[in-house]
């Protein structure tokens, strides 16, 4: 949806809203992959696969 003109004499940057919304939607990623990372190592371990940890 289009955002409205900022008011005259309003520096075009990007409000504390959008940011938050940004980091917001960053973080939910990172835990969406890290879930997903889980999930699968747990499914692998359950079925008796030894998965070795990273390092």
């Amino acid at each position: 949806m289009p955002q409205p003109p900022p008011a005259p004499g309003t520096p075009e940057t990007p409000t504390a809203t959008q940011v938050k919304t940004d980091v917001g939607t960053s973080v939910s990623l990172l835990l969406g992959a890290f879930a997903v990372t889980a999930l699968m190592y747990s499914v692998l371990v359950l079925r008796g696969i030894d998965v070795p940890l990273l390092g």
